[in-house]
């Protein structure tokens, strides 16, 4: 009954629906970790309401012109994201949250900097739950519990991206070294992510891959200005995912890109003459990495059934590997090139 009356509330009046927001962060009537209240709170937050003659945030978001409301809001978006702090299955309420803070560094006057606190709170709340699914990833006994670590690192990745939407509006916000590396890596993990259907994808799920997918094709430009400026950051992205990343010096590095395609193509030289030099590219639109041509990260869609990947590693499904350039075999879209590549591998 009180989250029936909650959610009336919430669509009840236009001036004063920001108000209700904000009583029901600090109340426990809703259920902020479902996906059918971060619907809700998204329309609410999004809705322009009645027009203002004498206020460009209309009717509905003149609010946000009181400070102390901004302050209120503040103060209950950085306690949800402390009882959060590890909790990675709490994607929806920190969906929600990442959404208000941008609603308050958008809408708000004097509040700008606390709201990129907050979206920088959320940032590495989502890298955090990042690695923590890695790890539990790779510890999965049944193939069950590697697709749960496998949709929530998805989800982690979009929301981690998501803090960077500001970069869209404000044009003096630029990429440091930790930020690119970062969105850079996130980019990589949300490609190594997603299913290969789509379809299958919960709505709220697939409507933030697709509002990502459009971010990204926005930011394109200012992503491959901060690549080609920063090539250490970029190469501390890959760290965890190719071995070969830390022993490279970005002086050493000579990198190039391609706007009309969205590659960028860095050469590696060799650390000694028994080596020979590597490419990596990058595709800054999609999150697409390729070492020497091949993608890491991915095996066939139909792995499950190859009797000996199960023998090997038993029923996990989130194997991670990268074929040495050394191998003459590219395509893993068999048994038994798969076979003959771990054994050139292992020996």
């Amino acid at each position: 009954m009180h989250e029936f009356l909650s959610f009336q509330s919430l669509l009840g009046g236009t001036a004063r629906r920001w108000i209700s927001v904000l009583t029901e962060l600090a109340s426990s009537n809703l259920n902020f970790s479902t996906e059918a209240t971060a619907c809700l709170i998204s329309h609410v937050a999004h809705q322009c309401g009645p027009h203002d003659p004498d206020s460009p945030l209309r009717v509905t978001h003149g609010i946000f012109r009181d400070a102390a409301f901004c302050e209120s809001l503040r103060d209950q978006l950085a306690k949800k994201l402390d009882s959060i702090e590890s909790n990675w299955r709490e994607v929806y309420l920190l969906d929600t949250v990442i959404l208000l803070a941008l609603r308050l560094h958008s809408l708000s006057r004097g509040e700008y900097g606390e709201a990129q606190a907050l979206l920088c709170q959320a940032r590495g709340i989502s890298s955090r739950w990042m690695d923590m699914l890695q790890n539990e990833g790779r510890q999965a006994k049944d193939p069950e519990s590697s697709r749960r670590c496998q949709f929530y690192t998805l989800w982690a990745a979009v929301l981690c991206k998501r803090t960077y939407a500001t970069y869209l509006d404000d044009k003096s916000e630029h990429f440091d070294t930790d930020s690119l590396s970062l969105f850079v890596r996130c980019s990589i993990s949300l490609r190594n992510s997603f299913a290969d259907n789509a379809e299958n994808l919960p709505p709220r799920l697939k409507a933030a891959v697709i509002r990502d997918f459009k971010m990204m094709h926005e930011m394109k430009d200012k992503i491959r200005q901060a690549v080609l400026s920063q090539p250490g950051s970029f190469l501390k992205a890959l760290e965890g995912l190719w071995s070969g990343s830390e022993l490279q010096s970005p002086e050493k590095i000579d990198i190039s890109a391609d706007p009309a395609s969205h590659w960028v193509t860095a050469t590696i030289p060799a650390s000694d003459a028994s080596e020979e030099q590597q490419i990596v590219r990058y595709n800054y639109l999609h999150g697409v990495l390729l070492i020497d041509g091949m993608q890491i990260g991915k095996l066939p869609s139909n792995h499950p059934s190859f009797v000996v990947l199960e023998e090997l590693f038993g029923k996990s499904r989130s194997w991670t590997f990268f074929v040495p350039p050394s191998t003459a075999i590219m395509d893993v879209g068999d048994e038994e090139s798969i076979c003959c590549i771990i054994a050139n591998i292992l020996v």
